[in-house]
């Protein structure tokens, strides 16, 4: 009898962890690691914004106060993030907080 009630409360408490796990997937269902964040880099005097909306991104580029906006989507594969816009494609590289893209490193904020 002893046994049983240990085999049950390890039953239930793998049971919860389960549970929990499986939830926790579905929450982050089509969500990848850029998605909702926003990065920032200055090269050369000009300040670039990207942020990231699965499965779009807006790039701002500030250059002395004129600004310059453009607009694309994006797929990430491991560490490649591949960015398109009008068509053409630009691919970078993530590492944890840092993603770089043409030889600029973005860091997010």
């Amino acid at each position: 009898m002893k046994n049983f009630a240990k085999f049950l409360g390890i039953a239930v408490i793998v049971a919860v962890i389960g549970l929990s796990m499986a939830s926790c997937a579905e929450e982050e269902e089509g969500k990848d690691a850029l998605d909702g964040t926003t990065w920032r880099a200055t090269d050369d005097g000009v300040t670039y914004v990207i942020t990231f909306n699965n499965p779009d991104f807006s790039m701002t580029m500030t250059d002395g106060g004129e600004k310059q906006t453009m607009k694309g989507t994006y797929k990430i594969s491991g560490s490649t993030v591949t960015l398109t816009m009008d068509g053409d494609d630009v691919t970078g590289t993530l590492s944890g907080d840092k993603l770089t893209i043409e030889g600029i490193t973005f860091t997010k904020q």
